[in-house]
């Protein structure tokens, strides 16, 4: 892991903005950069990532380095926007707490997490103590995802996907 010390050796970070920048000159295999310049590059899931002594790290990783000197195992983007690294949009979280807090999967054809077309109708489910538990079957897709969120902010709270 990497100590704090080292991090605001090399980098500054302005948590309203969630930048970080560069303090030092640097010579990387992507070419130089100079202090004063934004550090970190989007990855192609959207999260940012810096490297750092031959280390790639996550950004929101960095940011809790930064202000605490201690690096979480889990972090949350509260807003659910991986590239969003202002400081009052992280959190620590659980591994499961991490999970919910995400979208519908890829290969979700409905595009609404937690709702599948099943029986002609519309099935809303939600995962609880390591199963799939149906809500219930709808109509409609929208009164399957309103079901959804209702049951998942129940059960998960802030971290409920719904909540953001």
């Amino acid at each position: 892991m990497i100590a704090q010390a080292r991090v605001k050796e090399l980098l500054d970070y302005e948590p309203a903005t969630g930048a970080f920048r560069w303090r030092v000159n640097r010579r990387s295999y992507m070419g130089k950069a100079r202090v004063g310049a934004i550090a970190g590059a989007p990855r192609h899931d959207g999260y940012v990532e810096l490297r750092i002594d031959g280390e790639l790290i996550h950004a929101h990783r960095l940011a809790f380095i930064w202000m605490t000197g201690v690096m979480p195992k889990e972090v949350d983007h509260i807003n659910g926007d991986k590239s969003d690294q202002r400081w009052v949009n992280l959190r620590i979280a659980t591994r499961s707490q991490n999970g919910v807090h995400k979208g519908a999967n890829k290969n979700n054809r409905l595009g609404m997490k937690g709702v599948r077309r099943a029986k002609k109708k519309y099935e809303a489910r939600i995962w609880r103590d390591g199963k799939t538990v149906t809500i219930g079957y709808f109509r409609t897709m929208e009164e399957a995802a309103a079901a959804y969120r209702r049951v998942s902010l129940k059960q998960h709270g802030e971290f409920s996907y719904a909540h953001c």
